[in-house]
């Protein structure tokens, strides 16, 4: 199976080497509101790991011009241009043989954004950290304060993996059922059957989907869940190894957590990178709320 994640001992052997980035992707929520966000870079000065840099999802690798005309507090984190992302990776010190380790502060979804982003722009020595920032506190690693000395610029060179995204379009044949294609909400049951407030233009979902919360793949102390465990997890919700699967969720983050576990299974996995920002802004095309039928 696909190597996806490291641990915090493979970690501290890897950095020790010269040619591996480890990069913070931390995103904060604002108190109390549910899809309003600020950046993590005050938290990462207070603490981080050694050496590592701090990659920002909510500019420099997100298209932020999508996130115009978007009802207040609420953040499309749109696909950047090749130009954008090869620009943000060299910054960040990024050649086509480095090896990459993401991480976060919270249950991983913003380091599995990373790891969605630079996969999809053809690098592949890429992982995510397994239990994020805490996983290392916990495991009494050193911790680094203060701002990070700059990288020498990378040369990293992109090489689009179409595979790796779903559009609209795709999206659209799945739900007219011109393809055999899964489509699988990451939210929550609450979110998904349209009873809660979820501040997208329009509550519910896409038709014709299935619900798994990327929140039930990872344990307490926020490692992903075994491969068998996984692996149950999916089939319960009647997703086949014949089928492809297109995970979609509010912005496009927590949807990535469900693709590099399916990926890491071996499953055929795209992620709708738009998600319900890009369906429920469209009056066009319909929501469903309720238990499915």
């Amino acid at each position: 199976m696909p190597k996806v994640s490291v641990t915090v001992t493979e970690l501290a052997k890897l950095a020790t080497r010269d040619n591996v980035v480890v990069c913070d992707a931390s995103v904060l929520r604002k108190d109390g509101e549910l899809w309003s966000t600020m950046p993590g870079y005050d938290n990462f000065l207070t603490g981080h790991i050694p050496g590592a840099q701090y990659a920002d999802l909510l500019t420099t690798f997100s298209d932020v011009t999508q996130q115009t005309g978007l009802p207040d507090g609420l953040r499309a984190f749109g696909l950047p241009s090749v130009e954008q992302f090869t620009h943000a990776a060299r910054a960040l010190g990024v050649n086509n043989d480095t090896v990459i380790v993401a991480y976060d502060t919270v249950q991983g979804q913003w380091a599995s954004r990373i790891w969605w982003l630079f996969t999809y722009f053809g690098h592949t020595q890429v992982y995510v950290l397994d239990g994020g920032f805490s996983a290392w506190v916990s495991a009494q690693r050193p911790v680094a304060t203060g701002t990070p000395d700059t990288p020498t610029e990378g040369t990293f060179v992109a090489d689009v993996n179409r595979n790796r995204l779903a559009t609209k379009a795709d999206v659209v044949a799945v739900m007219r059922g011109d393809t055999d294609a899964v489509l699988m909400n990451v939210l929550t049951p609450e979110v998904f059957r349209g009873e809660i407030d979820s501040d997208m233009p329009r509550k519910g979902r896409i038709p014709r989907s299935i619900n798994l919360p990327y929140t039930a793949l990872v344990q307490t102390d926020g490692t992903l869940k075994d491969d068998e465990t996984l692996t149950a997890l999916f089939a319960a919700v009647g997703v086949e190894r014949t089928r492809p699967i297109i995970a979609y969720c509010g912005a496009g983050i927590g949807a990535t957590r469900n693709a590099l576990a399916l990926y890491k299974l071996g499953f055929d996995v795209a992620v709708y990178d738009g998600s319900l920002i890009d369906w429920t802004s469209d009056n066009t095309l319909p929501v469903h709320t309720g238990e499915p039928v």
